[in-house]
C-alpha cells in the first residue's frame, strides 16, 4: 500500500500496522511495528510492502488471510505541540508470493 505522511519527523518510534479477519482490532490479528519503517519514510507518499510471514500474530493464530476485513495503522507523535500531521492510505493490495 501507499502511505502518505506529511512530516515524518513528527512520528514517534512506536505504533502498529494491523490486519484482522475478525472485523475488530486485537482478535485474529497480524501486525507489523511502525518503528522499523520510520528511518526509510520520507515526507509524502511511501510504498510500504509487508511480509505476512514476518508479522506478529495474536495468540489465536493471527489473521485468516483469505478473510481480511479490518485494517488500521496507529502511531503517536513526538509531542503535542506541532502543525497538523496529514496521513493517508491508497492502493491497499494483498498479493500472494
Amino acid at each position: 500500500f501507499w502511505w502518505y505522511v506529511s512530516d515524518v519527523s513528527l512520528l514517534k518510534n512506536d505504533g502498529s500496522i494491523e490486519i484482522t479477519s475478525s472485523g475488530k482490532s486485537d482478535v485474529n490479528e497480524s501486525a507489523w511495528d511502525v518503528a522499523p519503517l520510520i528511518p526509510s519514510l520520507k515526507n509524502g507518499w511511501n510504498l510500504i510492502t509487508l511480509d505476512f510471514d514476518k508479522s506478529n500474530k495474536t495468540g489465536d493464530g493471527g489473521a485468516d488471510y483469505t478473510a481480511i476485513n479490518h485494517f488500521r495503522i496507529f502511531f503517536f507523535t513526538t509531542g503535542k505541540d506541532h502543525a497538523d500531521l496529514v496521513t493517508g492510505i491508497d492502493d491497499l493490495k494483498f498479493i500472494s508470493k
